[in-house]
């Protein structure tokens, strides 16, 4: 005979199930840690003295006035769409917009766009701009575009 036993195949059978299961659990802790690692910015990662009026290239925003939510998600909202637009002209006006707002307004916006968008689109903001950025010939968008990518860059955002 073969030598096995019912409790050797039962036991056999135990730990594989054994190791199944601690393969499904390894699977989602490192989906778990996978999604906490998309960071979120928060407004203390910001490097800068005044984050309220001062923007990331050196200007000062002039309200010295944070958007309101409806402003902020408008703005995510409407680079969005523009990022997506595949037989569209870039919305030089939106970047200049973005560009020239405080980093705290900034940071707000990368943090709306990824939440709402992220999980559906794969990318944050920041992947979805320097995707769209290599993807374009020419337009007056770039400097401003490439301004808001250096600036989320100086966060340490993915």
């Amino acid at each position: 005979m073969l030598g096995i036993t019912a409790n050797s195949a039962m036991t056999f059978a135990v730990k594989h199930r054994v190791i199944i299961i601690a393969l499904i659990i390894l699977a989602i802790v490192a989906i778990y840690f996978y999604r906490k690692g998309k960071k979120q910015v928060t407004i203390s990662d910001i490097p800068t003295d005044n984050p309220q009026t001062t923007t990331g290239n050196g200007g000062v925003n002039m309200s010295g006035q944070q958007l309101s939510v409806n402003e902020i998600v408008s703005l995510a909202d409407q680079i969005h769409e523009d990022v997506n637009c595949v037989f569209c002209t870039r919305n030089t006006a939106l970047y200049q917009r973005v560009a020239s707002l405080s980093d705290t307004d900034l940071v707000r916006i990368y943090n709306a766009y990824n939440s709402k968008y992220q999980s559906k689109d794969g990318e944050t903001m920041l992947e979805a701009l320097k995707k769209e950025l290599t993807a374009m010939f020419s337009s007056s968008a770039i400097p401003n575009m490439q301004s808001i990518i250096n600036r989320l860059i100086k966060y340490n955002v993915k």
